[in-house]
């Protein structure tokens, strides 16, 4: 791709990765502190249930108006908000998620990451023709920069695809999915 001045070979403004991460950080990092304020509504409300079913249970047993397991009714509201905070905090989770990949795309960006992450040493072959003069492992190497695998298997296929070169087909093919998703940012 060619850059001039901001702009693609397409004549389009190529986004500031800084500004795009910035961005989607500040609203991920807002998403979850909405969702944290959810969460604490659906407590107060849970403890409000709770104790209005125990006032309901004392009042029932001590005066006769009605039997005091009425106040099992409660178990109803109860489960639902159960089933809301468990929904809440499955969504704050992946906000979260996204919140730690952002930070470490600018920390990326601002080149702040060697030492960061797993540094792929363990994928090292000393009789690799070009791994350690490219370096692709260890402290600072290529795979640190690039990894954002979160499990051992997505970690070995990145260095695989770091220490085998692919088919000419498949890097075209690559090529056109980024063109194609290169304005695409969400």
């Amino acid at each position: 791709m060619i850059h001039d001045a901001g702009r693609s070979y397409s004549g389009t403004m190529t986004p500031d990765p800084r500004a795009a991460y910035a961005a989607r950080l500040s609203a991920r990092d807002a998403e979850a502190a909405r969702l944290q304020a959810a969460a604490d509504r659906v407590g107060r409300v849970r403890v409000g249930v709770v104790v209005a079913a125990a006032v309901a249970a004392n009042v029932g047993q001590w005066s006769g108006l009605f039997p005091w397991w009425w106040a099992a009714v409660a178990a109803v509201p109860l489960v639902a908000l159960f089933v809301r905070s468990k929904q809440l905090a499955g969504r704050r989770t992946r906000v979260l998620r996204a919140v730690r990949f952002y930070r470490h795309a600018l920390d990326r960006v601002a080149g702040d990451w060697v030492g960061r992450g797993p540094d792929g040493a363990r994928f090292l072959d000393p009789a690799h023709p070009y791994a350690a003069d490219l370096d692709l492992f260890g402290p600072g190497g290529l795979f640190q920069r690039l990894s954002v695998a979160r499990t051992a298997d997505g970690e070995a296929l990145l260095a695989n695809w770091l220490l085998a070169p692919a088919p000419a087909d498949e890097v075209a093919s690559r090529q056109d999915a980024v063109a194609d998703l290169r304005d695409r940012l969400d």
